[in-house]
């Protein structure tokens, strides 16, 4: 039986998503905010109903480029120099408005 429409094109995010993950289970920021780019292009294709969740999607993936700066690859090495800036709220988790919050939700988007 042959995959056609929506199957396929998330197949291939899977993919895309898949390759972001490492040999040693870390992930290549890059290639998540890529993959993260381009399913909010595709999702954004379902209509209007779409636009907050992916403008909300792009926000966060923006905000981890930005905390990563071209000079951080690897997910754990983002969440690693996060905690050394001192970017953890006082009763556990990623400050408000890092780049660590930003990955969290771009994860869960």
């Amino acid at each position: 039986v042959a995959l056609t429409g929506p199957k396929v094109e998330l197949r291939k995010f899977a993919r895309r998503f898949s390759s972001s993950v490492k040999v040693n289970g870390d992930i290549d920021v890059r290639r998540f905010v890529s993959a993260g780019e381009e399913f909010s292009h595709a999702v954004e294709r379902f209509g209007d109903f779409t636009r907050r969740g992916v403008v909300d999607a792009r926000k966060n993936l923006k905000r981890v480029e930005k905390a990563a700066g071209g000079r951080v690859v690897s997910m754990q090495a983002l969440l690693r120099d996060e905690l050394r800036r001192g970017s953890r709220h006082p009763k556990g988790g990623p400050a408000r408005s890092t780049g660590a919050e930003a990955l969290l939700w771009s994860r869960l988007s």
